[in-house]
């Protein structure tokens, strides 16, 4: 239970940093006046630095819950493993890695401009070489570790040389340090002089901003369902079976799991949305409003 609950903490956090940095990209497009736009810029850095923050904990808080499971509930690890839900994994792990790019990009397009400023070419060079090696580990995590049949080790099935999960292992360590050297080199080396710069937002670092918003917010869906799925056809495992039996694998069919999703996330982003336009139009006044 308590490998689920760290986890489910470690995701809340994320999701709410990159709903943030969703919510602060779209004011700072309809804000015009620069005060509105430095706030609503800072807003968005500060949204990805949180959602990063949880993201790069979250598989290693993964991989203790998956041992949990594999010891405890080995036929749920076999399911979403290496057995018919595994592409569902294989969805997550996607998202995953493309939210680690996507936020390596948003860090090269946003400090790109004080970078040079400040000569540090060195950091500059970083933040690209470790977008392109989390583009390598992300292509690595999204290889099928089999083709061919429904379980691993089905006759007739084609063992993936890609997909081993000792490579697997290796990439999703790649991705955890790779975004706490993103989170150090801003929070640390960068420190005080990202003010200079805020209101400045390129296109790109608004677009990776926006997409990481998405991302991170669907993310958090597909995490819940291949927990969910992975019992199936249990409610409870082994104790409670799912209402009607195969037809689906989770306790109600997946596209009533996406309309409540959608209206849950839609509540979300009205509250945080017409909440932060009181001090949108003047952000430096805001403990006057």
């Amino acid at each position: 239970l308590w490998p689920l609950q760290f986890h489910r903490v470690a995701a809340a956090i994320s999701f709410f940093g990159f709903l943030i940095a969703f919510l602060a990209m779209l004011h700072f497009r309809d804000r015009t006046d620069p005060p509105s736009k430095k706030y609503w810029d800072w807003a968005g850095s500060f949204g990805i630095l949180w959602g990063l923050a949880g993201l790069v904990i979250q598989p290693l808080l993964g991989i203790w819950y998956m041992y949990s499971i594999f010891a405890h509930q080995n036929q749920a690890f076999a399911n979403i493993m290496t057995g018919p839900r595994a592409w569902e994994m294989l969805m997550m792990i996607g998202f995953l890695s493309l939210l680690v790019v996507t936020a390596s990009v948003y860090f090269i397009e946003r400090r790109e401009h004080l970078l040079v400023k400040l000569g540090r070419h060195d950091i500059r060079n970083v933040f690209r070489a470790l977008a392109i090696v989390a583009g390598v580990a992300g292509f690595i995590l999204v290889q099928p570790a089999w083709l061919g049949g429904i379980m691993q080790f089905d006759p007739g099935t084609w063992a993936n040389p890609l997909g081993l999960m000792y490579y697997k292992h290796i990439a999703i360590l790649v991705l955890i340090v790779i975004g706490t050297l993103i989170i150090g080199i801003d929070l640390l080396v960068l420190r005080g002089r990202r003010d200079e710069e805020w209101g400045n937002l390129s296109r790109a670092s608004w677009a990776a901003a926006l997409i990481a918003g998405v991302l991170g917010s669907w993310i958090v869906i597909v995490m819940g369902y291949v927990r969910e799925s992975a019992r199936s056809p249990w409610l409870f495992y082994k104790i409670v079976p799912v209402p009607g039996g195969q037809t689906y694998p989770t306790p109600v069919p997946p596209h009533q799991i996406f309309v409540v999703w959608m209206f849950a996330l839609g509540l979300a982003f009205a509250v945080f949305w017409f909440t932060s336009r009181v001090t949108s139009y003047h952000p430096e006044q805001e403990e006057k409003v």
